[in-house]
């Protein structure tokens, strides 16, 4: 079962989530539910030691068009108030890494927060798993 292809038709349900507990998401991409990844099979690379490091784990992972770049009032993480979503989640963030691929785009990692919502996105992706 392909559960990324899955997750894009829920993005919905996933959005909402997201939205509820993790502030205002700045140029938001896309989020995956680490709990039911599974580990990359890419070569081993910093960013894909990252997403390996949280695989199983209750940890939200959300992909935005934020990065670094250049610490100046006109980078793309000041202009897109990327400081401030890291800090306003500073309870429940890990850690952050810029895509290797494509520097303009940063992944950011969150602590879960477990409540019903998170248990039935879960659940969700669990049943579709079993298929």
């Amino acid at each position: 079962m392909d559960l990324w292809a899955f997750a894009l038709g829920q993005e919905d349900i996933m959005r909402i989530y997201v939205m509820k507990h993790y502030w205002e998401v700045p140029r938001f991409r896309w989020v995956r539910f680490m709990k039911v990844e599974t580990k990359s099979n890419m070569k081993r690379s910093r960013q894909f030691d990252t997403f390996d490091k949280y695989v199983w784990q209750d940890v939200i992972y959300i992909h935005t068009r934020c990065w670094w770049k250049d610490w100046d009032e006109y980078s793309n993480y000041n202009a897109c108030w990327g400081k401030e979503f890291e800090e306003n989640n500073k309870e429940l963030f890990l850690e952050w890494i810029d895509d290797e691929f494509d520097p303009t785009y940063r992944d950011h990692y969150f602590k879960a927060v477990i409540d019903d919502k998170y248990k039935e996105i879960l659940d969700m992706f669990n049943s579709k798993k079993d298929e």
